[in-house]
C-alpha cells in the first residue's frame, strides 16, 4: 500500500484584520511545517482567488523551514 502525503494549509484571522496562514505537509503520521506566512491583510492572506494568489507572490514569505537552523523549527 502506497501512502501519499496531503497537502494542508491552516489560517487563522479570528476577528483581527491580520492573518497567519501555514504551508504544512501531513506524512509519516506528523504534520510537516515548509512555512509560516503573517499578513496584514487578512483578506490577502486567506483568499483562494487567483488575484490573490497573483499579489501574495509578489511578497516575501519569509524563509522556508528547511532551510532555517534545526533547532528553530523545533521551537516553533
Amino acid at each position: 500500500m502506497q501512502i501519499y502525503p496531503i497537502r494542508v494549509n491552516p489560517s487563522t484571522k479570528a476577528d483581527a484584520p491580520r492573518a497567519l496562514v501555514l504551508d504544512t505537509v501531513i506524512q509519516d503520521g506528523g504534520f510537516i511545517i515548509e512555512n509560516i506566512s503573517f499578513y496584514n491583510d487578512a483578506k490577502l492572506g486567506t483568499d483562494v482567488t487567483a488575484e490573490a494568489d497573483l499579489q501574495r507572490r509578489g511578497l516575501y514569505i519569509g524563509p522556508e523551514f528547511e532551510t532555517l537552523d534545526p533547532a528553530m523549527p523545533e521551537e516553533f
